[in-house]
């Protein structure tokens, strides 16, 4: 028969070894591995469609989970371009990756569980278009946070409605 004490030592001893090994999957998750996906860059000019799950925006896709506007402009570009990158630069979540006068890649982690999305950014000056894609590389779903990511940038560059 237990007693109470032995009944109490116990359960602080299941109590001990689930926190342990929350704490335990929790840091491993923080870790995950997230490399850098293949289908970044330009491909023929244009950035990459997004991918068959509602975790990436884009404003070259015509699907509307993943369809955003892109920035349109006249002129050059350079304006609007230089404000985008500058709102990436102050983002205390981004580090650039690759950066040319027509194209940028930035990797933003998030701060709890270090996930890492990637955003892009294409400067055509062809079509006097700025085409942007912000996409997650880990999960199904992002929960709106490319798309929100987004909006947020354009916000601070002060470009858009």
């Amino acid at each position: 028969m237990t007693t109470k004490v032995q009944t109490a030592r116990l359960r602080v001893w299941n109590f001990a070894i689930l926190s342990g090994f929350l704490i335990l999957a929790f840091l491993a998750f923080r870790k995950w591995p997230s490399r850098r996906p293949e289908n970044l860059g330009l491909k023929d000019g244009t950035l990459h469609p997004c991918p068959d799950k509602p975790n990436c925006v884009c404003s070259l896709d015509l699907k509307p989970q993943h369809a955003i506007d892109p920035i349109r402009f006249d002129g050059d570009g350079r304006d609007q371009w230089r404000r985008l990158v500058s709102a990436i630069e102050l983002d205390a979540q981004a580090r650039i990756v690759t950066a040319s006068d027509t194209y940028l890649h930035a990797e933003f982690t998030t701060p709890l569980f270090q996930f890492v999305d990637d955003l892009e950014l294409h400067l055509d000056r062809q079509h006097n278009t700025i085409h942007i894609r912000s996409a997650s590389r880990t999960g199904h779903s992002d929960l709106g946070v490319n798309r929100a990511r987004v909006a947020r940038l354009l916000k601070q560059a002060g470009i858009g409605g």
